[in-house]
């Protein structure tokens, strides 16, 4: 669904979340061969001045690729500008934090990418936190690290 909108940017596939279901995790809309299907847009950070924008813009291309809105409305409102081309990123580990000392070793922010395979990036505990694979993109570092809940996940470009 994100590939026929052509938009957000990052489009970020997987298999599940750990922590917990999501909307379109459930019934039809986890059934390849069912034609219904869901998407769900990360918007940014709530305090990102373009957090606003990508929730709009996807708003009004998921009208426009359902027809659900007047074209002059829609024409109105789309953004004129070019849309980078959208990169695929496949979750590969989810790193869920394990103590109460987690701590991430480097500067981290969203889509970040670790070049090489093994590097440390976080301390839990006393367990070093090494990237799986080459060119490791973080995707959603959390800022407020709690025992039990998903510290990052992990991925890579597929497209």
């Amino acid at each position: 669904m994100a590939q026929a909108l052509g938009f957000p940017q990052y489009v970020v596939i997987d298999g599940g979340h750990s922590a917990g279901r999501r909307l379109r995790d459930y019934a039809f809309f986890d059934d390849a061969a069912d034609p219904r299907s869901a998407l769900l847009i990360e918007c940014g950070q709530h305090w990102e001045d373009a957090a606003h924008e990508v929730a709009k813009q996807s708003i009004l291309r998921w009208l426009r690729h359902f027809e659900m809105a007047d074209p002059r409305l829609l024409d109105a409102h789309l953004a004129r500008a070019s849309v980078p081309p959208q990169k695929l990123i496949e979750v590969t580990t989810t790193v869920t934090i394990a103590s109460d000392r987690f701590a991430f070793t480097l500067p981290v922010h969203a889509l970040q990418t670790i070049a090489r395979a093994g590097t440390v990036y976080a301390i839990d505990g006393s367990s070093e936190i090494r990237t799986p694979h080459d060119d490791c993109i973080l995707i959603m570092p959390t800022r407020r690290p709690k025992r039990g809940e998903t510290a990052v996940r992990l991925g890579r470009y597929i497209a």
